[in-house]
């Protein structure tokens, strides 16, 4: 037997306080332990507070990938003449290089925003950020799969063909952070009902 029933139960977090209304989950049967749960879904839950800091973490990695090809990578293969193997894909690269660059450091603000739980402005700018950076990765595919690997003429030696596994990588990032954003909107929407 877990409790003495000569032994009244003394009040903790989960249970009901002399006084205090009590938010009980609705179940079929009555509980015979002084625990009971209270709004499984508010708004500093666990597995809430968890799956932001998770996203966050996700979106702040695709941002990283971002900022290191349109800032360092680009750059550096446009400094080391890689512009002569393909210079329509290179003159390409040059001119979407800032806005990919710009596009990963809004990743890492819509990542601090989604961690902290900024309800203005947070959710907004990533829902904005996984339609922003999807299209991107999009169009990187379409390139890969056209045969102009953008990842190939950044980095020489590499084999053509292995853009796309970072490419598909970010996408699942992608997909990570957006099952995040909807379980934390659902849990949003549970609480306030």
């Amino acid at each position: 037997m877990l409790a003495n029933p000569a032994v009244p139960a003394r009040p903790g977090i989960l249970t009901q306080r002399a006084g205090a209304p009590t938010i009980a989950a609705p179940t079929a049967e009555a509980s015979p332990f002084a625990v009971r749960p209270r709004m499984p879904w508010a708004r500093h839950h666990l597995a809430f507070r968890g799956t932001r800091i998770f996203s966050a973490l996700m979106l702040s990695w695709a941002g990283l990938i971002l900022i290191g090809f349109g800032a360092f990578a680009v750059p550096a293969a446009n400094e080391l003449g890689r512009a002569e193997a393909d210079p329509g894909l290179m003159s390409l690269l040059g001119t979407v290089a800032p806005l990919i660059w710009g596009l990963g450091i809004i990743h890492l603000v819509g990542a601090v925003g989604l961690a902290r739980d900024r309800l203005t402005w947070g959710i907004r700018l990533v829902t904005w950020l996984l339609a922003a950076g999807g299209l991107v990765v999009a169009a990187g595919l379409v390139l890969v799969l056209a045969g102009r690997d953008p990842v190939a003429l950044v980095h020489l030696g590499t084999p053509a063909g292995n853009g796309i596994g970072l490419l598909a990588w970010t996408l699942g990032l992608y997909a990570l952070v957006g099952w995040g954003v909807r379980r934390v909107v659902t849990a949003r929407q549970l609480s306030a009902a």
